[in-house]
């Protein structure tokens, strides 16, 4: 069990870890409510530079003075430039949680007050991510005993949030994600509300600490990792045997031509002896892809590495869903990976990644309902080891325009050309 693992770590290395997370969501939202979907009167039909606050805001609030109306009246339909403003301005959060989210999930609660808590926003990119945490007072006990509850969200200037709130929905459906899962090792958040007008998401909190956190200080203690990215291969399996469903978007090969493009003539731009080799690369991965059976794609989560990975006792929750959509399983087992080692070098790590690779995909396997469609999938992970490697690289120089070093960029080329050579060649990493 996960939870002996974490018993063995020792305390100075969790007061590390935990020092200064804040967990803000210390009642974990059990509170039983429904779905707001798109059948609910409660749903409404780069060189980025973030700004991360530290201190929550603090709000008071009289619940008293809020209406449909008022939000109507304050804020009109709004254009995307005042959308984020009106996500992070107290008072039209809380009458938005009080006239149209709080009635949708049976709560009986006035709001007291609220702590807005801007984890990153870009305007420049047009997005964000905010935390919401409101304190309740229950009206019909007569202590007055505040109750915490605490939500995410998440705002997109493009509102392709839409389409990652009904993957959600889909996947928090009876019989796949919901109710149990809250009582199992393996989580998602719950998906509470979209709001097309103000392009905004809501879900339940996660809590926890990032796999990246224990990555960074693997060598303390190997065996949480181990443990962890076990568990990390259960929860992929878990979310690769759901049952595709047809409002999940099926993935665009137009876009990623586009965007293999734009890393290849980026990157080329920026250092021109590397142009031909980086340009082969992103051709060979194109073809490749051309040649894959949309018959055989599943829902995958798109964006599958430690960041995203939050591990608390004995259970494991991933967040972030805006990649989500039905494509090739290999593609979240070889980002993955991919991430594997990439961090033993940013880290200067002594753990053994390669074990670590081979436990990951064992598990996999193993708990995959169809383990020769999972074997399949072990022989494309090399393709997509090849793709993160660039795609790495391009967000290191061209995104963060980080500092030329040409050892470091030529490593990471010379790393994809052998895994796109292995993918050729067939190697199989059972």
């Amino acid at each position: 069990m996960i939870a002996s693992q974490f018993s063995n770590v020792s305390t100075g290395l969790i007061t590390f870890l935990v020092e200064g997370i804040d967990r803000w969501n210390e009642t974990y939202f059990k509170d039983s409510y429904r779905i707001i979907n798109s059948n609910s009167p409660y749903n409404s039909s780069t060189t980025s530079s973030f700004y991360n606050r530290k201190d929550p805001v603090q709000r008071t609030y009289n619940s008293s003075s809020s209406s449909q109306a008022d939000i109507t009246s304050q804020h009109p339909q709004s254009n995307t430039e005042e959308q984020i403003d009106q996500l992070l301005e107290e008072d039209f959060i809380l009458q938005l949680m009080k006239s149209r989210v709080l009635p949708g999930i049976s709560s009986k609660f006035d709001i007291s007050k609220c702590i807005i808590n801007p984890l990153k926003v870009s305007r420049r990119a047009g997005i964000a991510t905010i935390e919401y945490r409101l304190t309740q007072i229950p009206g019909t006990q007569s202590e007055e005993e505040s109750i915490s509850q605490s939500f995410i969200g998440k705002w997109r200037r493009d509102g392709s949030l839409r389409q990652v709130f009904d993957n959600l929905t889909v996947l928090w459906s009876p019989g796949l994600w919901r109710d149990r899962s809250y009582e199992s090792d393996l989580r998602i958040c719950r998906p509470i509300a979209y709001f097309s007008e103000y392009n905004l998401m809501l879900t339940s909190n996660a809590y926890g600490v990032q796999l990246e956190d224990f990555l960074a200080h693997g060598d303390t203690n190997p065996n949480l990792i181990r443990t962890a990215v076990t568990q990390s291969a259960k929860w992929l399996a878990k979310l690769h045997s759901t049952t595709a469903a047809l409002c999940q978007n099926i993935f665009s090969f137009k876009d990623e031509e586009e965007r293999l493009y734009k890393w290849r003539d980026h990157l080329s731009a920026l250092y021109p002896p590397f142009a031909g080799r980086i340009g082969e690369l992103s051709s060979q991965i194109l073809e490749e892809q051309r040649k894959l059976d949309p018959m055989s794609f599943v829902f995958i989560h798109g964006d599958f590495h430690p960041l995203n990975i939050l591990v608390d006792e004995d259970h494991l929750t991933v967040v972030d869903f805006e990649h989500s959509c039905l494509f090739d399983p290999a593609k979240d087992l070889g980002y993955f990976i991919s991430y594997l080692l990439m961090r033993r070098e940013k880290y200067g790590l002594s753990l053994d990644i390669e074990a670590l690779q081979k436990i990951f995909l064992r598990k996999y396997v193993e708990e995959m309902s169809s383990s020769v469609e999972a074997q399949g999938s072990l022989k494309r992970v090399d393709l997509y080891k090849c793709r993160s490697y660039l795609q790495h690289l391009h967000f290191r120089y061209w995104t963060l325009k980080r500092r030329l070093d040409e050892s470091y960029l030529r490593y990471w080329v010379t790393e994809a050309e052998k895994c796109i050579e292995a993918h050729l060649n067939q190697k199989c990493h059972a």
